[in-house]
């Protein structure tokens, strides 16, 4: 593909199938990760920066933030929209952004991602600036402002233990970004779901999750003033809880 056939802005549409939709006929929080993940993927392969061109360079992307809003979650049958492009660099770190529109182009979601890039030889960060085309960037922000510190659990609400499964692994042969919110939202109470909808995750990536391991996934409900609005603290342990694996923060609106 040539300079010229390639976009700055990758746009995917997507439909909101049965299979990518909760009990309550709207798309699960992971299915607009999942959309999301696969714009920026294609996009990726489009400039010729996918982990699967990065592999043949002994290199890998590996996500350290993620920050999703929610406005308003598409039913079963919509079709959106997801436009994404890379922002800026900081440091060791790329951003890249992402945009939901519904089929009247009204925004209904955005995200914001950092992502690291990975000597697959010495597993430690390596500068982006050289792997990097700076064409490729576009410096729009959907979200102004830093990630900001998730705060650890101070007592646990409630906990489940799950097993790392196969369909949990991606390219990189590790559990895939997605799952962890996954799991976290899998320890939120039941009536929560039902009388709650997600506005916003934030994670923290703090270590890879292998095949054959089991994780605990903890959460804590934050007392708010507002009593539409639930907070909830996530963390995400090794079996034996020796070692954090990933800290989140879900904010839920009352339906």
């Amino acid at each position: 593909m040539t300079s010229s056939e390639k976009n700055k802005i990758y746009t995917g549409k997507y439909k909101v199938t049965t299979y990518d939709a909760d009990p309550y006929g709207y798309a699960k929080p992971s299915s607009l990760m999942n959309y999301m993940q696969d714009a920026s993927g294609m996009h990726a392969f489009q400039w010729g920066v996918s982990v699967f061109d990065l592999f043949t360079e002994e290199k890998t992307w590996v996500i350290s933030r993620y920050h999703l809003q929610i406005f308003n979650r598409p039913a079963i049958g919509k079709e959106i929209t997801i436009r994404t492009w890379p922002s800026i660099i900081q440091s060791l770190f790329a951003l890249r952004e992402f945009e939901a529109y519904d089929a009247n182009d009204k925004l209904i979601a955005n995200a914001t991602i950092s992502v690291a890039l990975i000597d697959l030889k010495t597993k430690k960060p390596i500068p982006i600036d050289k792997s990097f085309p700076h064409d490729y960037m576009t410096p729009a922000r959907v979200i102004n402002k830093d990630f900001s510190p998730l705060l650890k659990i101070t007592e646990t609400t409630k906990e489940v233990c799950l097993p790392v499964m196969l369909r949990d692994l991606d390219a990189n042969g590790h559990v895939n970004h997605v799952v962890y919110a996954q799991w976290a939202l899998e320890a939120v109470p039941l009536n929560i779901w039902s009388q709650f909808h997600l506005t916003s995750i934030e994670i923290n990536y703090k270590a890879e999750v292998l095949h054959g391991m089991k994780i605990n996934s903890k959460v804590q409900q934050v007392n708010t003033e507002d009593i539409n609005t639930v907070t909830f603290l996530h963390q995400i342990f090794t079996e034996d809880n020796q070692k954090e694996l990933t800290r989140l923060k879900t904010t839920w609106q009352k339906k």
